[in-house]
Order: C-alpha cells, then structure tokens, then sequence
C-alpha cells in the first residue's frame, strides 16, 4: 500500500489536499460529484465521535469514486490519520453503515431522533429485531417498531446476562408462561437460539447461512442421508419476541 509520511495529519485542510492529489491521480469524473463527495466527508469528520452512521453514510459515497481497492486503501488511510485511526477500522465503520443502511430511512430517522446511533457496534441488536419486522410495518409505524426494537434488544441483553453462568451459585431456572404449550416453548427456544446464532449476519444471507447449518446437522447428528422438499414461507408468529402471546401482551 502506498503512504504519504508517517506523521498523522493535523488539520482538515491537509486531509482535503492529500485527497484531492489523490483524485486528481485516479478519479474520471467529468460532472465534480467526487468535489461534493469529498466536501461532505470532511464536514462528517466532525461527527466522527457523535454519529458513526453519518460519518458511515459520508465515507461510502465517497469510496464508490475509487474503483481500485489498493487506491482506496490509500484513501482510507489517509482518513483514518486524520481521525487517529487506522484504515481497518474505517473499513469497519462502512460496514456497520451498510448494515444498517438496510433499516428502513423511516426507522433511521426514529433512532436518530431517540439520540441512537444506528452504526454502533452496541446497537445491532436493535437493528437485527427491527430487520426482522414486516419493512411495510416499520415503514408505516416507524416509532412503534423502534420502541418495541429496543424494548426487545433491552430485554434480550438482560436475559443474556441472567443466563451467565455463577461459579459459586446455579443459575436459577428461568420461569415458563403457563399459557405457552410444550410445542410453543420449544418453538421460541429455537426461535432464540437462531435468532442469536445469525445476529450478525446480513438479512440476505440468513436463509442460506441457516439451511447449510441444518444440512449439516441432518448428515452428522441426525443420520440422514436423503434429500428432501422443504418450502420456507415467512408468516407472523403468535409470540414476540421475548416468548410472550401477543393478545397477553396487547391485553
């Protein structure tokens, strides 16, 4: 990878000169979207610490105007020192906003607005649950989904913590809802179970990350060998998320 000195730059305007060296190198565009690009970055550097999702938004507009990853790698690095960081975590802050660039704008503005950053790490969890919510329904009650997101992920990290193991004192057994059926509890387990095991794995990419894992688990623990004709259809379930009957919930 090429480098421009080891010293960490100190100002914005040393950032917008070595990028725009940099575009005049390797950057075709005949219109100047890539001046609007890198102007917008360089505003989003300031709110690098409030708003990686704004910073996120602003980095991947700017990248699709470097078509060679070595070049952008160049690029990345040059931003990350004027931020003391590193070109991996700049890697990672795309991706997170990629992540959650799948949430519906409604839903984005909702968390923003509760002072949520969409791309923290710490918020996945929110973002997974309100993924796995109807998009027609979260983009027509986006505050609805947002809270009830939140509740769940504020529920799901507090049942998690529960459930970690005490040297000293067993874990106590966690109470079941009469109302729930043997057939309904072992349901939700796996539902929880799944739902954990694909947190951090992109919508798109679920289905076929699940159906690999349950082949596999056919062949080696279930002994079977044949194939067989399964049809997946997405329906809505009796239960929320945290294992309780909706119409209890709703009454």
């Amino acid at each position: 990878m090429e480098t421009d000195g080891g010293n960490k730059l100190d100002n914005l305007s040393t950032l917008s000169a070595r990028l725009i060296e940099v575009e005049r190198e390797h950057v075709k565009c005949d219109d100047g979207t890539e001046v609007d690009a890198r102007l917008d970055l360089v505003d989003a550097l300031g709110q690098f610490n409030t708003s990686r999702y704004r910073f996120g938004k602003a980095l991947a507009a700017y990248k699709v105007f470097f078509t060679e990853e070595r070049t952008w790698m160049r690029v990345a690095d040059l931003i990350g020192r004027a931020i003391d960081r590193d070109e991996r975590t700049i890697r990672r802050i795309i991706e997170d906003y990629e992540f959650a660039s799948k949430v519906p704008a409604e839903a984005i503005q909702e968390l923003e607005a509760l002072g949520i950053d969409p791309a923290a790490k710490k918020n996945a969890p929110v973002l997974t649950n309100i993924l796995e919510m109807p998009a027609g329904v979260v983009k027509s009650e986006p505050k609805e989904a947002v809270t009830q997101a939140v509740k769940t992920a504020k529920a799901e990290r507090k049942a998690m913590a529960a459930k970690k193991p005490s040297q000293s004192v067993p874990s106590p057994a966690i109470s079941e809802p009469e109302s729930l059926s043997r057939e309904e509890r072992l349901r939700r387990d796996l539902r929880q179970k799944v739902r954990a095991g694909l947190t951090n794995v992109p919508n798109d990419r679920k289905p076929a990350e699940l159906q690999a894992a349950v082949e596999e688990e056919m062949y080696e623990v279930w002994g079977m060998r044949d194939a067989i004709d399964i049809t997946l259809t997405p329906r809505p379930s009796a239960l929320t998320l945290d294992g309780r009957r909706k119409l209890e919930v709703a009454a």
